[in-house]
């Protein structure tokens, strides 16, 4: 040891010692970790909140999810590895946590943000995002009570993944309103250029839909044809150019991938064997008017073939068809489809005159929209 430094310890009180000890020991203390091996300079509280995009309702304003849903359950995963594009290793964080929405709350933990709070102190206990992760993926469902909602880890393959499944019912209100809501897959690597909105020191923001899709067809009569007006339309069918029905009962599966390149969540549905437990319809007789909206509720469809509008205009037969490309109808979104009697009676479909997921209640054209 220096005279210098010899001379220094002894000027030194003990009091002075003592300082220097606490604070050694606060130090090293800090360096101890739960089990996100954080840091101690990187501690940041994973917090949540939630909301349902727009168009899950006929309007241009977003729903926060407290209004539909006071409780979700999320699942909470990280990378810890990554080549090139593919992300792997995946370790979980949040096994089906109960999330609760309190009025007035935020801001009273580390973890509550927007009134969301995850920590009952027992079974769930703080999370602190990992700095030196890879990528983060969140998802849920809602409410946490909601029940037949099964959630599955597929281990089979290279690509591990979660399958949520429930069975969805649209043929009434009551099946509707009872349907749970499920989130889209959070996925963030905290790049904050692509994920400018998803940093891993920020909320987690769920975005919550419906497993239905919604689906509306309009017919106009083009400017300049005369003597035709709507009530000069009959037997108006709305349907599969193939024959077969369209479905409204069956169960839903939400694909959540955790490794590999994929970073969105994937759906598939499953029809009911029994006729008895299928609800179908042939056809979309009834069209959407101003004075008269009609709006129809399906299942979601990843794949189906084309759809074709049959009617008579005045006493002549007139059809036109939708290509299967624009017949996928995704979980959540709404779907307009116009058509337009044009001069001499004909009908046809107008691709450009498309609503994809939000619309408002007047007869104005649309654009193609897929957000």
């Amino acid at each position: 040891m220096s005279l210098r430094l010899r001379k220094l310890m002894v000027s030194m009180s003990r009091i002075d010692l003592m300082v220097i000890i606490s604070l050694m020991v606060l130090t090293l203390t800090g360096c101890s970790h739960d089990d996100e091996d954080i840091a101690p300079t990187e501690m940041q509280a994973i917090a949540f909140s939630a909301g349902v995009p727009e168009g899950e309702a006929v309007t241009r304003a977003a729903t926060p999810l407290e209004t539909e849903a006071t409780t979700f359950r999320v699942w909470g995963i990280k990378n810890t590895a990554k080549s090139g594009s593919n992300y792997t290793s995946p370790s979980l964080v949040m096994d089906g946590y109960t999330v609760s929405w309190t009025a007035n709350t935020a801001g009273t933990s580390t973890t509550n943000a927007y009134d969301w709070e995850y920590v009952n102190g027992t079974t769930q206990m703080i999370k602190y995002w990992d700095f030196a992760a890879t990528a983060y993926r969140f998802f849920a469902y809602a409410p946490a009570t909601a029940s037949g909602v099964t959630v599955t880890p597929v281990t089979s393959g290279d690509d591990k993944s979660y399958d949520m499944t429930f069975a969805a019912d649209a043929s009434s209100a009551a099946g509707i309103a009872a349907a749970p809501y499920f989130s889209e897959l959070w996925f963030s690597n905290n790049d904050a250029v692509a994920y400018p909105d998803k940093q891993y020191n920020g909320p987690v923001t769920l975005q919550f839909l419906k497993p239905l899709a919604y689906v509306r067809f309009i017919i106009k009569i083009a400017d300049g044809v005369i003597g035709v007006t709507h009530s000069d339309l009959r037997d108006i069918a709305f349907a599969p150019s193939d024959g077969t029905a369209i479905q409204q009962k069956g169960n839903i599966t939400i694909h959540y991938p955790l490794t590999g390149t994929g970073t969105e969540y994937t759906y598939s549905r499953t029809i009911p064997s029994d006729a008895a437990d299928r609800a179908e319809l042939a056809a979309f007789e009834t069209d959407w008017t101003e004075s008269a909206p009609y709006l129809y509720t399906v299942l979601p469809a990843a794949t189906q073939g084309s759809y074709t509008l049959s009617l008579k205009v005045i006493s002549e037969e007139r059809t036109a068809t939708v290509p299967a490309e624009y017949m996928t109808w995704k979980p959540g979104y709404y779907y307009t489809y116009v058509f337009k009697i044009t001069e001499g009676g004909g009908v046809a479909f107008d691709v450009l005159d498309i609503a994809v997921r939000e619309w408002d209640e007047t007869t104005r054209d649309h654009s193609v929209y897929n957000w």
